[in-house]
């Protein structure tokens, strides 16, 4: 079981950190082009497309099929597979391919009976299984619905407002995390 000595937060590239700053310089470019300053706009775009190509160089894992964050002081990515995988794709930063390999990815090593596992490590830290975050659920039913991957949104949502709706019913409360149950891989 990890405890707080053993996180190394400041080792790590994190993937949802990334594609939310190639998000806001995206967006930097499009609004100051919209104002007449090219400069700014010129200067915007040019990091995220550098951002983009960093992003895919270091974090994409082809064999896998998912984004995984590095670890820079290892010089290599984390082996653990988290739920920000689709962060790229709520923020634009992916492609059709990407978004197909993480559908299939997320699928089959993410997707849990109450929504989507926040990672594939069962611990009694609260970003580990069982538990689900809401930010979470939202990234990816938008990130696949955007890409053409309406189903497995679907599956994501209806799964995630069961779960939240379940605990409401129980408890009479909207809560921060959902603990959810296991995958039972259906055939």
């Amino acid at each position: 079981t990890a405890t707080l000595a053993d996180i190394c937060t400041t080792d790590i590239v994190p993937v949802d950190l990334n594609a939310f700053l190639f998000m806001l310089e995206s967006t930097i470019a499009t609004l100051a082009a919209q104002a007449g300053d090219a400069i700014t706009a010129r200067a915007f775009e040019e990091r995220a497309v550098a951002r983009r190509a960093a992003v895919l160089a270091h974090l994409w894992n082809t064999a896998q099929g998912a984004f995984f964050d590095f670890d820079w002081c290892q010089a290599r990515q984390r082996s653990g597979l988290t739920a920000a995988c689709v962060a790229p794709l709520f923020a634009g930063l992916a492609d059709a391919t990407h978004a197909q390999a993480l559908a299939e990815t997320v699928s089959r090593r993410l997707l849990a009976p109450g929504g989507l596992s926040t990672t594939e490590r069962s611990s009694d830290q609260q970003w580990d299984q069982p538990n689900g975050w809401a930010a979470l659920q939202w990234m990816a039913i938008r990130g696949f619905r955007d890409h053409g991957h309406a189903a497995l949104a679907d599956t994501i949502a209806h799964r995630w407002l069961a779960t939240v709706a379940a605990v409401y019913e129980r408890e009479g409360k909207l809560v921060e995390k959902y603990a959810l149950r296991r995958q039972v891989h259906e055939t």
